[in-house]
């Protein structure tokens, strides 16, 4: 899903959300966290850096964002935030344990190859009681998972887990769930912003063909889509050692 999303930063306006919600939706996930200036922040899967910009320039937060896609680096490194932003991986972050206050992941974790993996790497490096803030789709008819799996491996909605499966991926990573949101209008209304960005419907369809969810017609995509009934959630998690 990288060549997607390199093609949705360059569709979009520079400092536009890559994510569902905007920035709207993190400023909600910080105002549940309560975290003082100078709280170290981490974005997992953090694009183009906009989320980190604003990290740091209006909650005055020590932030920093890692992506795997250089293009997408490139282009934030292109801002005002170079040193900021660091090539990774979410199963492997170069951080030092129990030393960040709060951790992002904004519309990631779904495209994440060992999201179980990247649950445990926010755990080790969060403080005790330290923030997991996540956003990102969900499957709200579990009758629809097995369908998903037909979906290329780099497709997020064959990534995005259900609510029950999710919750117990959290608490067995160590988490303590303290608020989970549903914003699912927040996810047609991003799906509307990329249509128009596009051009064009068949564009939009080419654009997710490309990125590994849509077959030449669309058909079984369409399929997946109506059995399984995705929507898009806001989750806040706090670290919990014992």
């Amino acid at each position: 899903m990288a060549g997607a999303y390199e093609e949705i930063a360059s569709l979009r306006a520079e400092d536009a959300p890559m994510h569902p919600g905007g920035f709207a939706l993190t400023d909600r996930a910080l105002a549940v966290c309560s975290l003082s200036p100078g709280a170290r922040v981490l974005d997992v899967g953090c694009g183009t850096g906009g989320t980190v910009a604003r990290l740091i320039g209006r909650y005055g937060y020590h932030a920093f964002g890692v992506d795997p896609s250089s293009f997408l680096l490139q282009m934030g490194r292109m801002k005002d935030i170079p040193s900021a932003l660091v090539r990774a991986v979410g199963e492997d972050l170069p951080f030092r344990s129990a030393a960040w206050d709060c951790v992002l992941a904004e519309c990631s974790l779904s495209v994440a190859k060992n999201p179980d993996r990247v649950l445990k790497e926010c755990h080790r490096l969060l403080r005790e009681s330290g923030r997991l803030v996540l956003s990102d789709l969900y499957i709200r008819n579990p009758g629809g998972m097995p369908e998903k799996h037909s979906l290329a491996p780099a497709c997020c909605l064959r990534g995005a887990m259900s609510r029950e499966g999710l919750l117990a991926a959290l608490h067995a990573s160590g988490f303590h769930i303290l608020v989970w949101e549903d914003h699912s209008p927040a996810l047609k209304q991003y799906a509307a912003e990329l249509l128009l960005s596009c051009g064009s419907v068949e564009e939009f369809r080419m654009l997710f063909w490309r990125g590994g969810c849509a077959e030449d017609d669309g058909e079984g995509f369409r399929r997946i889509l109506a059995l399984a009934k995705p929507g898009y959630f806001l989750l806040v998690a706090e670290k919990r050692n014992g």
